[in-house]
């Protein structure tokens, strides 16, 4: 919370020999005032935890997920930027409902430009009912959410999470 815009390392060690770790060295902590107006990522309709992990510079890493971002000709005066989350299959919970395997997933996106001013973000709920044949398929390969976003021109800072609400697990991004 500290805004002295000064260099914050990072330290990521592991017990197990033979691993190699790549992380970043760490980030710039924000300078100054934080801009009149200007909301944090907490400023969507996500739960608590959501917006907590979003906040944080730190990715969480309880629920495993790998993003991507694809800006294309939009609207003008704006692009359209199509954002693409995939979750890890493994790791998702299902509760079973008859013949149906159920679960929620909750994704919050989240772009910021160089100000830290929200520009666009959303917050989605996948409802996932599935059948035996296809939970099977997800428990395998994981699940892909797409959501699209409405950008003007410039640099921006996407924030990803979701969570999921059988097992509780929380990613962020």
């Amino acid at each position: 919370t500290k805004r002295d815009g000064q260099f914050r390392p990072l330290t990521v060690r592991v017990k197990r020999p033979g691993l190699q770790v790549r992380a970043r060295k760490g980030y710039n902590a924000a300078k100054g005032r934080p801009p009149a107006g200007t909301a944090s990522p907490a400023g969507i309709a996500a739960s608590i935890a959501m917006r907590e992990a979003l906040d944080s510079p730190v990715p969480v890493t309880g629920l495993g997920m790998r993003a991507f971002a694809a800006p294309m000709m939009g609207a003008k005066p704006k692009a359209s930027v199509l954002v693409v989350v995939e979750l890890e299959g493994p790791a998702l919970k299902f509760k079973q409902e008859g013949a149906q395997f159920v679960n929620n997933v909750e994704l919050a996106i989240v772009a910021m430009d160089e100000g830290g001013k929200i520009r666009d973000g959303a917050k989605d709920t996948a409802e996932l009912k599935l059948r035996p044949e296809t939970h099977a398929l997800i428990t395998k390969n994981g699940v892909r959410l797409t959501r699209r976003l409405e950008l003007p021109p410039g640099n921006y800072q996407l924030r990803i999470g979701a969570r999921e609400s059988v097992g509780g697990l929380l990613g962020s991004v």
